[in-house]
């Protein structure tokens, strides 16, 4: 659970960050009564940059800050266009000649991939995969 909080937190960000949204620049009529406006929104947007961790996202919504939190609302999880998609590419010298590197990336697809380079040339993956065990013991 603590990894998940510590993952949250750089995603905050205030409403105010928005000016139009405070000032309510953006007003919509939700329902009239008599000819008149009696309940009124307003919106505004605020951007947040996101990495492909591989997983849908949601955005939430909360009143009270964060020492009182109170979620107001959620979005439908959002998924990346391509959440398999190799990330993090590493580029280096296998040994002190200089004449055969190393390709080394990141996927969420267990299954090879075909590397292009040169003039065309092509070469197929070979597949390490790890998990968490393999990373502590005990």
């Amino acid at each position: 659970m603590h990894i998940t909080c510590s993952l949250l937190i750089p995603h905050a960000q205030y409403l105010k960050n928005d000016p139009d949204y405070l000032s309510c620049k953006n007003k919509e009529c939700k329902k009239e009564q008599n000819g008149k406006c009696s309940v009124t929104t307003c919106s505004g947007s605020i951007e947040f940059h996101v990495i492909n961790i591989r997983s849908d996202i949601e955005f939430v919504l909360f009143s009270g800050g964060f020492l009182n939190p109170c979620l107001v609302g959620r979005s439908t999880p959002v998924g990346f266009t391509n959440p398999k998609k190799p990330l993090y590419g590493h580029l280096s010298s296998i040994d002190s000649t200089a004449t055969s590197m190393r390709l080394t990336w990141v996927s969420g697809d267990k299954e090879p991939q075909q590397i292009r380079y040169g003039d065309g040339k092509t070469i197929t993956s070979a597949v390490t995969t790890f998990s968490q065990n393999d990373m502590c013991s005990e």
